[in-house]
């Protein structure tokens, strides 16, 4: 194992960021393919947003937590969080992160999201 990291969202502070700053909180810490995915899936301005954008921005957390360097060079659209076909998450690299990660020998990252009573946790577990 190459790092671990957890983190715990409050779905209401991510609810509140998106109602204020819209789509410049969106396309700082998301892709265009995370954004598009959930428009496509779900429509606009209800809990299911404010969930989904929690759950990838916990994901992302916990990813940076187990590489134990915080957001220090690097942006939150360096780590897209994409589903498989049964829905599992996994993230792609890009950028100084995914040259960390090769430099670290990391070569899976596994991923797990759940949210419940307003809440979003994520836990990362990087491996060789």
């Amino acid at each position: 194992m190459k790092g671990i990291g957890v983190d715990l969202v409050k779905v209401e502070r991510i609810a509140d960021i998106i109602d204020t700053s819209g789509e410049k909180f969106l396309n700082k810490l998301f892709t265009k393919r995370e954004i598009l995915h959930h428009h496509s899936t779900s429509k606009r301005g209800g809990h299911d947003e404010y969930e989904y954008f929690a759950s990838l921005f916990a994901a992302k957390e916990s990813i940076v937590k187990a590489f134990g360097i915080g957001w220090l060079g690097t942006k939150g659209t360096d780590i897209e969080i994409r589903q498989d076909s049964l829905g599992a998450p996994h993230a792609k690299l890009s950028g100084g992160l995914a040259k960390l990660a090769r430099r670290r020998g990391v070569r899976r990252i596994h991923l797990s999201l759940s949210s419940d009573s307003g809440y979003a946790v994520a836990a990362c577990i990087l491996e060789e």
